[in-house]
């Protein structure tokens, strides 16, 4: 006849047993997050390109739009030529309400530009039906460098802060924020011109996450 466990042994074994699960969920938890934020980028990026897309066919190429940085009106007859072509439940003209506060570089440094209300000056924030929040703004070529963008975006051009996970947190550049530009040859996500090279946690910089948006469309993870 087998003998049974002790109650001390039942006990030891619980504790053995929630020990690695404390261990392992946290892991488990975060990869689950990873790839639901990877089929997020993804979704996003179509979206917008779709929108880029449809803008262009109706009111040409993005060579010939006029653009002109720090400029709310500017920003406004842009983004009008995008919104009917997306599908925003919010939108903000330059205020509060469709961006979270004090986001975050990817190693953990209040974001630069970053503000109590949104992100930048003179932009439209907005947010997509299925909860994605969007800044619209311009950038010029001198800050290119700190994106990851190409040499050939030679003048103001317009750019997109994409919150994929809207106004759930963490709020970080590289976790749930992500950047792309509107170039001649269409949406360019940040990090196409340096490979990534700032997408890492260990680069302590206001800036650090701001150009993994190539890195982990590429990679379709994260991996960082």
């Amino acid at each position: 006849m087998k003998k049974a466990f002790t109650l001390a042994e039942v006990l030891i074994t619980l504790g053995i047993i929630g020990v690695v699960a404390a261990m392992t969920m946290p892991t488990l938890i975060q990869k689950q997050q990873d790839v639901a934020t990877v089929s997020r980028l993804e979704k996003a990026y179509s979206i917008l390109s779709q929108a880029v897309i449809s803008a262009q066919q109706e009111y040409g190429e993005i060579d010939f739009w006029t653009i002109v940085d720090s400029n709310q009106e500017s920003t406004r007859e842009n983004f009008a030529r995008f919104e009917p072509y997306l599908k925003i439940v919010r939108k903000c003209d330059n205020e509060a309400g469709c961006w979270a506060k004090q986001t975050q570089s990817l190693s953990g440094e209040q974001a630069r530009w970053s503000t109590d209300f949104g992100f930048g000056v003179d932009y439209m924030g907005f947010t997509l039906n299925d909860g994605t929040n969007v800044v619209f703004d311009f950038t010029t070529p001198s800050l290119s460098e700190i994106f990851g963008f190409p040499e050939y975006l030679d003048s103001a051009y317009i750019i997109f802060y994409v919150d994929v996970n809207g106004d759930k947190r963490p709020n970080k550049f590289g976790r749930d924020i992500f950047v792309f530009a509107l170039g001649p040859k269409g949406l360019i996500p940040a990090g196409i011109a340096n490979n990534s090279a700032n997408c890492s946690p260990s680069i302590k910089s206001n800036i650090s996450g701001y150009d993994c948006a190539y890195k982990v469309l590429q990679e379709k993870a994260i991996k960082y």
